[in-house]
């Protein structure tokens, strides 16, 4: 569909490929009729084993589906190019991952495992039957039937034998054949110290409950023990730092502790005692702030959401009171060009988590990784000292650039030819969306023969680039993301770029008593044929940033003209305009020029 949500009908060429980190592979492609904004494309599972005869091999690729449209409703041709990525092919249905899980336990002491379920394509499994069960040797330990919740999150606990390592293993239990089932195995070692510290918490509440912490010290100088000092971190700072008194007879000593907003999303409790000969035992866990920003704070149009351009808005704009709470509009055709960007609640969570200085969701092996795991440093005058630290977080593996030097010559081949012909060479570099070569592109050129000999000179050249970047016997290409990024390319660009890409940039304040409605906002669409997807961001001191739900307003008219205008004439050169005439009135219009 176009931008104002209008069906498109036409062409469609489509370009399967097989991809796996930088390389890449053409499978098949295909054209089809679009009618109404459908079409059907089919790939055959033959055209995959042409490649890869035996299919254990596709393991591991993705496949990558290109389609460049051509309206056929437009009086000029209008082509716009879209690509659907990350089809993985993958043998089992789903992926297991332990989270919030220690690799480490501590005998006669609950051990408490949890598990993340995500589908082939990367979203959550929900409502799936899990069965896990805890080796010791040849010993199974309490094994346990439990579904997923609605994030694909499934926990269970567990009390280990006195053992130096345990085996987990963890599988789906679902109507499919046993090799397509999901399968997690991990060994946990045993604590390295004789003296245990425990800390039992539930690992998730919201914003207001009071969090019962429960601290149990396993020791044989138990009576020596008369204290524990816990700490409260979240993002790097220590909030609380308190002591508790043990209780009588070694049973836990219980502690409450209210959940307020300075902990969201995340916070980490660290506890410890000391023995007479000075040891450090401790451990911490990592409890998770739901629903912060549910319901909070929403924005909403009195009226129909489908608008003429220049048409006045009428916003509703509810919030916590007091917050501060700003507008953005956002041309959807920015989104197309690049999603990933995109503004959401998630992306603000894992911003925070970035000033995280805890490395792990539990404790470590000993007291030294329990503190430097939690993000802190601990020196003692008996000589423990945990390991500086050059940065924040913790430590990352270099990525590997994928930069190299052959592209930039092929991005300076353009810059050697004079402005008046250096598109021409662009146009050339580009790969054609439908497969074609060289020689047949260039029979569709039409300019002086500078132009012609620059597009066939530069189309060469980058067949020959993608010919010696192939890799192995079957051919597979690199990706050749230079020539999605790395060239200028006017004529890609999906956004009107006389009109905004963003707008509405206003700053509101909620009312800080009565009603949580900020008086009604009045706004003025620009010009654009589009959608426009508007957000509210909120800032309040209970809740932290919050984030309303899009609102998307449809801007179109039943007819409008669209001007196809060259980046630049010169004075007195004929210069072509292309106009492309839209009509959905149910009847003809005369036009005149």
């Amino acid at each position: 569909s176009y931008f104002n949500q209008e069906l498109v009908s036409g062409t469609a060429y489509l370009r399967y490929f097989l991809e796996n980190g930088d390389i890449s592979k053409l499978v098949d492609s295909s054209s089809i009729t679009l009618v109404a904004g459908e079409g059907t494309s089919i790939l055959k599972k033959e055209k995959l084993l042409e490649l890869f005869p035996n299919a254990k091999d596709l393991v591991g690729f993705s496949l990558t589906i290109k389609a460049t449209v051509l309206s056929s409703q437009a009086t000029a041709a209008e082509t716009e190019e879209a690509e659907l990525v990350g089809i993985k092919i993958v043998e089992a249905r789903y992926h297991i991952t332990a989270m919030k899980t220690s690799r480490y336990f501590k005998p006669e002491l609950p051990y408490f495992i949890q598990v993340e379920i995500r589908n082939a394509d990367g979203s959550p499994s929900k409502e799936v039957d899990v069965v896990a069960k805890v080796q010791v040797g040849s010993d199974t330990i309490n094994p346990q039937k439990m579904r997923t919740d609605s994030n694909g999150v499934t926990s269970f606990t567990v009390t280990p034998p006195n053992a130096n390592q345990l085996t987990v293993t963890v599988r789906t239990d679902e109507q499919h054949p046993p090799n397509e089932q999901g399968e997690l195995v991990y060994t946990a070692q045993k604590y390295a110290s004789a003296s245990y510290m425990h800390i039992d918490v539930a690992r998730s509440l919201r914003l207001g409950d009071t969090l019962n912490v429960f601290l149990t010290a396993k020791t044989m100088q138990l009576n020596a023990v008369t204290h524990f000092t816990y700490m409260v971190l979240t993002r790097g700072v220590i909030l609380k730092s308190y002591r508790k008194t043990k209780e009588s007879g070694g049973g836990p000593s219980h502690v409450r502790l209210p959940i307020t907003p300075d902990m969201a999303p995340r916070f980490r409790i660290v506890a410890y005692y000391i023995l007479p000969d000075g040891e450090i035992v401790a451990d911490s866990v990592t409890v998770e702030v739901t629903e912060l920003c549910k319901n909070k704070v929403s924005l909403s149009l009195k009226g129909r959401t489908t608008l003429e351009p220049k048409a006045m808005l009428i916003l509703d704009l509810i919030g916590e009171p007091g917050a501060r709470v700003g507008l953005l509009a956002v041309d959807q055709a920015v989104y197309a060009v690049n999603r990933k960007h995109q503004f959401t609640q998630d992306r603000i969570w894992k911003a925070m988590e970035t000033f995280d200085t805890g490395c792990t969701a539990e404790g470590g092996a000993g007291v030294l990784g329990v503190f430097s795991d939690a993000g802190l440093a601990l020196i003692t005058s008996k000589g423990l000292r945990t390991p500086d630290r050059s940065e924040i977080g913790c430590p990352k593996v270099p990525s590997r650039k994928r930069r190299q030097l052959s592209m930039l010559q092929i991005r300076r081949e353009a810059e050697k030819y004079t402005q008046e012909f250096r598109k021409c060479c662009v146009d050339g570099l580009k790969m054609s969306p439908t497969g074609q070569g060289c020689e047949e592109r260039l029979k569709r050129i039409t300019g002086p023969k500078e132009c012609v000999d620059a597009f066939l000179q530069c189309c060469k050249k980058a067949e020959e680039y993608r010919k010696s970047e192939s890799i192995g016997v079957q051919g597979i290409l690199r990706r050749n993301n230079f020539m999605e990024l790395d060239l200028m390319n006017e004529d890609d660009v999906n956004m009107r770029s006389y009109f905004p890409q963003s707008w509405g940039w206003n700053k509101y304040k909620i009312p800080a008593s009565g009603f949580r409605k900020h008086p009604q906002i009045r706004l003025q669409l620009p010009d654009t044929i589009t959608t426009w997807n508007m957000q509210a961001v909120s800032i309040s001191k209970t809740r932290g940033m919050c984030l309303a739900d899009p609102l998307l307003l449809v801007s179109t008219k039943d007819f409008f003209i669209k001007l196809h205008l060259p980046y630049s004439v010169k004075r007195g050169e004929q210069t072509e305009i292309r106009v492309i005439l839209y009509n959905y009135i149910d009847g003809s219009l005369t036009v005149s020029t």
